[in-house]
């Protein structure tokens, strides 16, 4: 029974100071958003008219070299040919910016169109570092009429 006993105070005694390093990493289970001077911006300049058409909802992403998303994809509306993105750095490695068609859907469908933009991917390699801009400049063009 005294045996008992203590195991029991010592896992009481284990679960409470968890407790405390848990809270004391995150106080309050808040986000603490980094300042923008502190934080590494990545700009993408999109060239295409604002009179231009579009079938499809596209978006404007930042992706690292394997694949994953470094900061939410931004929609794409004709007439604004700037985006911003903001990653937590410093980082080293590769920054690609892109403009892909937006998927919609549990399986990422799109609208079937007669024409559909497409870009180059705009692609850097290094260390990003905080408080410095780098800029990214995407040229759509128009597939070929299906």
């Amino acid at each position: 029974m005294k045996t008992t006993k203590h195991y029991l105070l010592f896992s009481i005694a284990m679960i409470i100071s968890a407790m405390n390093v848990v809270w004391a990493s995150n106080p309050g289970g808040k986000i603490t958003p980094v300042a923008i001077g502190q934080a590494i911006r990545y700009q993408v300049s999109v060239a295409l008219p604002a009179e231009t058409s579009l079938c499809n909802v596209y978006q404007v992403e930042i992706i690292d070299g394997r694949g994953y998303q470094v900061a939410p994809a931004k929609i794409f509306t004709p007439g604004v040919s700037l985006y911003d993105f903001y990653e937590r750095g410093p980082v080293t490695g590769v920054r690609i910016a892109r403009l892909v068609i937006a998927p919609f859907g549990k399986d990422g469908d799109h609208y079937i169109c007669d024409r559909e933009y497409f870009t180059t991917p705009s692609v850097m390699q290094g260390t990003f570092e905080n408080g410095k801009t780098y800029k990214f400049e995407l040229f759509p063009q128009v597939s070929p009429i299906k």
